[in-house]
């Protein structure tokens, strides 16, 4: 999954050198923000089993 999101944000930052419009690099740059804040909620909502 990380690498998607590595993947997304280099397609960003590859259209905005390119100059593509606002539009799109505003609609990729938010696709990744999304899949970075559902792994983080998975991340932060998944139980540790600490048993000592």
């Amino acid at each position: 999954m990380a690498i998607l999101i590595f993947a997304v944000l280099l397609l960003a930052g590859w259209l905005t050198v390119r100059g593509s419009g606002r539009g799109a690099v505003l609609a990729v740059w938010t696709v990744a923000l999304c899949a970075v804040l559902v792994v983080f909620n998975h991340h932060v909502a998944a139980k540790l089993s600490l048993n000592f």
